[in-house]
């Protein structure tokens, strides 16, 4: 792509989709996976429910969001595997916690859409 080519914006493929930012050192690589997990509404509303409340159980979530247990399990293992949040044996369940996040240095960019 020419405008990665002339680096005015940079693409960060997350599974399946290619995402694209500006290249204007405004946003952390944290700050992208943060829009690309706002895309989600199932994710983003189970991330804010481990934040607000943290060591909760994935039965708990579950029972919050209205989805089954295998389907949250699916999205806490993403979560999971993009670093937003950590898993802690509780017992017979995971207890979730979401995850505090160090930035690298130099390496921000600023994000303009969401995939092709």
């Amino acid at each position: 792509m020419i405008l990665e080519r002339e680096e005015a914006i940079i693409s960060s493929k997350k599974e399946w989709m290619t995402h694209y930012f500006e290249n204007h050192h405004h946003y952390s690589y944290r700050d992208q996976d943060e829009i690309i997990l706002s895309k989600n509404s199932v994710e983003k509303e189970i991330y804010d429910y481990i934040c607000k409340n943290p060591g909760v159980s994935r039965k708990m979530i579950a029972q919050y969001v209205g989805k089954s247990g295998p389907a949250v399990s699916w999205h806490i293992s993403k979560m999971e595997s993009k670093g937003f949040i950590r898993t802690e044996p509780g017992g017979k369940s995971k207890l979730c916690f979401a995850v505090e996040f160090a930035e690298p240095e130099d390496k921000d960019v600023i994000a303009i859409s969401d995939n092709v």
